[in-house]
């Protein structure tokens, strides 16, 4: 998302057009003007251009209708327990063509979050991760965990991937959690 002016709200992503679930979103490199024009230059994890063939174009803008400036004043009281259950795994598993070793998998009743090693080799050959269809979850039913966003980060060393549940899930009924 990046803010196009002082009035308007715009996206820029990709859509894939056989899971719509599957969405690129870009980084935003940097932002220039020139006289009353903006200009947003963005990057994409994308391997090839091939692969766009299977994804659409999206681009959104909004109205920004109104600011409300000040300084705010909220009082709630949340009733918050942290039930994130953190699993230790240390096991080694190929992505890709690429060697990780998933160090720990936490998960919640509303997300999930893989945290890897990376193989330095694989990086120096090729840098790129792509985790976004990495995981998936299965529940006891014989039903997949939904997920409404998902992302990844990685640097030379490590790299991760998240994923936010569709709806909470009561973290008992999971049956297994797929990587690779």
């Amino acid at each position: 998302n990046t803010l196009c002016s002082d009035e308007y709200l715009s996206k820029l992503y990709f859509v894939n057009k056989n899971n719509p679930d599957d969405i690129l979103y870009g980084d935003i490199l940097f932002t220039e003007s020139n006289e009353s024009t903006v200009y947003d230059y963005y990057s994409f994890n994308i391997k090839n251009m091939e692969e766009l063939k299977n994804y659409d174009f999206k681009y959104s803008i909004m109205k920004e209708t109104k600011k409300t400036e000040g300084d705010w004043k909220v009082s709630f009281k949340a009733d918050y327990k942290n039930s994130t259950k953190k699993i230790k795994v240390n096991k080694e598993v190929e992505l890709e063509g690429k060697k990780y070793n998933i160090e720990n998998v936490k998960i919640s009743p509303i997300s999930l979050n893989v945290e890897f090693k990376n193989n330095l080799v694989d990086n120096i050959d090729n840098p790129k991760h792509n985790l976004i269809d990495a995981v998936s979850i299965g529940l006891k039913d014989g039903s997949n965990i939904k997920s409404i966003s998902s992302g990844s980060s990685s640097d030379a060393f490590s790299a991760s991937t998240n994923m936010i549940f569709e709806k909470p899930v009561d973290v008992s009924t999971i049956d297994y959690i797929k990587i690779g």
